[in-house]
């Protein structure tokens, strides 16, 4: 799991560490910079071109750092760097005096009154302008450079954050004055990811997040932040083989109208997906058939339409056997639905069932006779930007502008758990804060939200057999559902997946999470800048004795039958050169030539995928040998490497250079 950090409360970390343990900011600015020129690494290639922007800050020195290291080790790199005017920092100052090693192979240019005239084209551009401290809009030359990068097409790689980009909130500092920002390929953070990183703007400014290890203990961190759940965390325990269905509890959905009869179906059939045990839903009798045809897994209760008092005696009996309510997707706001949850507020408040209000029943608990009451902790809204506005009595632009302040002054003024909507969205719990950033555009979409709050009804109900605190809930149900979101838009596309897609797909959620949370990958340890051959070998001295004398010798595996490629040589049809875009991920910018081997069919049925690796400039038509394969453990989609033949490679080079793309995946490399 990941937790967030406000930038003032990161810059205060690290004095309180320097301070504690002698340790330098040229220390960690070299730390930080090594991680840094990992993430930019995949996007050069030796004897390439490299342009650094930097300003005169700590964020600047920490460009400097990582541009020396990368003409380290690339002896044919070029860079060039285009420098904001004023006196650098002590630190960055160092920087300067360090690249004096490479002076023939590096270019200052000052960036003063306007962008310098670069005749040769950059390969790839470290965003060093500015990091989290910028509390004004970006203007002048730092505008310029920055509009022009983000028109550039080039893959950028930023420092810390972009710049521009508020680490708070998530959009362009100055934002209500006409900020900017630098839309980033990969942003490399340190130590902890800063929110706005996943915030407003920020997961289509950051690209790919790197939260990079610079030495920091906890012992020198105990400031809260938002969790995130991340790669490798348990959603939900596994289920036990001896259980049955009142294990997960019993939902009942108070949803529905005429003409939102879909509303109600959706969200009983998410709850059912997401694991419920039995699912009711408690709707206007006319709209009975319509749900039981859509939903036939779960049970209907009709309710009177014209009488609310013989509505609320029909509902109580079930209320009092349930073990979660979802009120308020498709239930309208006229009367009786007003006059249904005049009734209900008040029982909830007395008997605190866990239960969702979402929709129409957040609209209808601005303007009812329940208004004022302080909902119980068992008790979760769910608004979106929209309903969060009208509940705090503002505008939508000022609650999107700070979505973590508008998330706590919802549960200040009403109570209960916020769930604040929207791309990335806010969890505010009793014991705890967070945020899900798991989802997909596709779910921009009517539906969306009756499914999330049936998946949410669903794990409240088995809230005793999962065990989880309120914000862990909240944070496994919020997950649950923008991953199930990603495979439906994947299996049916960003704009033809639907809110059915997304139920159907829930089922298929693993129990523990396979995916980088918003494309966050958090370094394990800190880089260093030399490496001991000692630390290299995977085996203990005993275990390489062993091994020796002939003993514990391991049987002969049975070749992968993706290594039956390796070695043909084949003809490769280019149609996305190197430097290109890709067409749906447009921060992917593909650093090989890469198309397809027009006379073989992948298991997918479609061509076969190839990379070809070794070619400096884009190509349409390449003809080598499969020198590797990058065997996907999805088990479909393999992709070949192909070189010029007789070409040796090896898993660091083959995974360092296919990185642009393969890093969202996990694989295995097959070598010749």
């Amino acid at each position: 799991m990941l937790y967030t950090i406000q930038p003032d409360e990161m810059k205060r970390v690290e004095r309180r560490m320097m301070e504690a343990t002698g340790t330098s900011g040229l220390t960690l600015m070299e730390r930080a910079a090594a991680h840094v020129a990992d993430a930019a690494a995949p996007y050069l290639r030796d004897g390439g071109r490299l342009l650094v922007l930097c300003g005169q800050g700590n964020n600047g020195g920490d460009g400097l750092a990582a541009a020396r290291l990368l003409m380290g080790r690339m002896p044919g790199l070029k860079t060039v760097i285009w420098r904001l005017p004023g006196a650098p920092s002590a630190e960055t100052a160092v920087q300067w005096t360090r690249l004096d090693a490479f002076t023939a192979r590096l270019t200052v240019r000052p960036l003063e009154k306007g962008l310098p005239a670069e005749t040769i084209r950059p390969v790839c551009v470290l965003d060093a302008l500015f990091g989290t401290g910028l509390n004004r809009p970006l203007e002048g030359v730092a505008l310029e450079a920055a509009r022009w990068l983000n028109g550039s097409g080039l893959p950028v790689v930023a420092v810390d954050i972009p710049s521009g980009l508020d680490g708070r909130t998530g959009y362009p500092v100055g934002m209500e004055v006409g900020g900017a920002a630098v839309r980033a390929t990969a942003t490399v953070t340190f130590h902890r990811p800063k929110p706005g990183l996943f915030l407003g703007e920020g997961p289509d400014t950051c690209g790919r997040v790197v939260v990079g290890d610079i030495g920091i203990p906890d012992e020198w961190d105990g400031t809260p932040g938002l969790a995130l759940l991340n790669r490798g965390d348990r959603l939900l325990p596994a289920r036990r083989r001896n259980t049955h269905k009142g294990d997960y509890g019993r939902v009942l959905a108070l949803v529905g109208s005429p003409g939102m009869a879909g509303a109600a179906a959706i969200c009983a059939t998410a709850a059912l997906r997401a694991g419920a045990g039995l699912v009711t839903v408690a709707c206007p009798a006319s709209v009975v058939p319509v749900v039981q045809a859509v939903c036939p897994c779960a049970t209907c209760l009709p309710l009177p339409e014209s009488n609310a008092q013989e509505a609320w005696q029909t509902l109580l009996p079930a209320l009092e056997r349930a073990d979660a309510l979802v009120a308020g997707c498709g239930m309208g706001q006229g009367k009786p639905a007003a006059d249904l949850l005049d009734r209900l507020i008040p029982w909830l408040c007395e008997h605190h069932l866990p239960a969702v209000l979402d929709a129409d029943a957040l609209n209808l608990l601005v303007k009812g006779s329940a208004m004022g009451r302080r909902l119980p902790d068992s008790v979760a809204l769910t608004p979106h930007i929209g309903e969060a506005a009208r509940l705090l009595g503002t505008d939508a632009a000022r609650v999107a502008a700070d979505q973590v302040a508008s998330a706590r002054a919802l549960r200040e003024r009403y109570g209960g758990l916020a769930v604040l909507k929207s791309a990335t969205t806010v969890l505010i719990g009793a014991k705890g804060e967070g945020l899900n950033a798991y989802g997909a555009a596709a779910m921009a979409k009517g539906g969306s939200g009756d499914a999330l709050a049936g998946v949410l009804g669903a794990l409240m109900a088995g809230a005793k057999t999962y065990g989880l605190t309120d914000i862990r809930l909240l944070m496994a149900a919020c997950a649950l559902h923008g991953l199930a979101g990603l495979a439906a838009s994947e299996a049916r596309g960003e704009r033809g997946m639907l809110a059915t897609d997304l139920c159907d797909a829930l089922g298929q959620v693993p129990d523990v999470i396979e995916r980088e949370s918003a494309g966050v990958a958090a370094c394990e340890a800190p880089c260093a800048a030399t490496f001991d051959a000692s630390t290299l070998s995977m085996r203990s001295s005993e275990e390489e004795a062993a091994l020796v004398a002939g003993e514990n010798t391991p049987a002969p595996a049975k070749p992968h039958p993706a290594r039956e490629a390796l070695g043909r040589m084949v003809r490769v049809t280019v149609d996305r050169p190197l430097g290109t875009r890709h067409p749906e991920r447009r921060e992917v910018v593909y650093g090989l030539n890469y198309g397809y081997v027009a006379d073989v069919l992948a298991a997918d049925n479609e061509w076969q995928d190839a990379y070809v690796l070794g070619v400096s400039e884009p190509v349409e038509v390449f003809e080598g040998e499969v020198v590797a394969v990058i065997h996907r453990l999805n088990g479909v989609e393999d992709k070949w490497v192909v070189a010029a033949r007789g070409t040796r490679t090896t898993e660091q080079e083959v995974r360092a250079r296919t990185a642009f793309v393969e890093q969202y995946f996990k694989s295995e490399v097959f070598l010749k």
